[in-house]
């Protein structure tokens, strides 16, 4: 997988959020 498929990966990921305290928390979760 290359960094551009990373990148969008999370770019896709983190559409899903509407609030941005929800992406916050989504990455405290990623990073257990």
């Amino acid at each position: 997988m290359t960094i551009e498929n990373l990148q969008q990966n999370l770019i896709q990921d983190f559409e899903f959020f509407e609030d941005w305290t929800q992406k916050y928390e989504y990455m405290i979760e990623l990073s257990k």
